[in-house]
């Protein structure tokens, strides 16, 4: 890879930073829930996976365990998950997505949605077909990562 390459790999890269945190930040604005991306996420795979540890979460999430607390707290605080005891073992504690935690998911998806039809609106359909096989690629290319 040549000097040149290099040099507009790390402006893409910025490019694409600075995307997401625009995303990110109109995403929060436009939520309105007081959570931030990582709790949202937190009750995505909750719904998926159904109760789990915060230590599962946290590795899953890639977060440490002190911000997967933090996370835990502020999901329950809001009521948008709460501890579930092992009836086996009451040492182990799960978190568990509540009913409010549903909603406030489906609204953080449908808000995240018609966000980046907007964003991506600027995009004709050629540029479109362009970007999706470009992530795709991107993403086969490293699944081990």
């Amino acid at each position: 890879m040549s000097a040149l390459e290099r040099e507009e790999i790390i402006k893409l890269i910025l490019a694409i930073q600075q995307f997401s945190n625009k995303a990110i930040a109109e995403w929060t604005r436009l939520t309105n829930h007081n959570l931030g991306i990582s709790p949202v996420i937190a009750l995505s795979e909750l719904k998926k996976h159904g109760p789990r540890k915060q230590k599962e979460l946290a590795d899953t999430l890639g977060l440490t365990p002190g911000a997967m607390t933090s996370i835990g707290n502020k999901l329950i605080k809001h009521k948008l998950a709460k501890r579930k005891y092992d009836p086996n073992d009451r040492r182990t504690i799960y978190l568990e997505i509540t009913d409010e935690g549903l909603e406030v998911l489906e609204d953080s998806f449908l808000k995240g949605q018609f966000l980046h039809l907007e964003l991506l609106k600027v995009l004709n359909e050629r540029e479109i077909q362009q970007l999706s096989k470009i992530y795709k690629k991107l993403l086969g290319d490293n699944k081990s990562l």
